[in-house]
């Protein structure tokens, strides 16, 4: 049998990438100059689009 398309679930299933999208969340912040979150409180925003995110982490 051939396919023509195969789709991945690559986030959470193939691949644990909380880690890096919370450092990459950090990183961020420091570079444009923006408090300090805690990881749990970066960790809370994966998955929202990036509009709903930065709006839940800095209002």
């Amino acid at each position: 049998m051939r396919y023509s398309t195969i789709v991945f679930d690559w986030d959470g299933t193939l691949v644990d990438s909380e880690r890096h999208i919370v450092s990459c969340i950090a990183e961020s912040a420091q570079v444009c100059d923006l408090p300090e979150l805690s990881y749990d409180r970066m960790k809370s925003i994966i998955g929202l689009g990036m509009k709903e995110a930065l709006f839940d982490l800095y209002p």
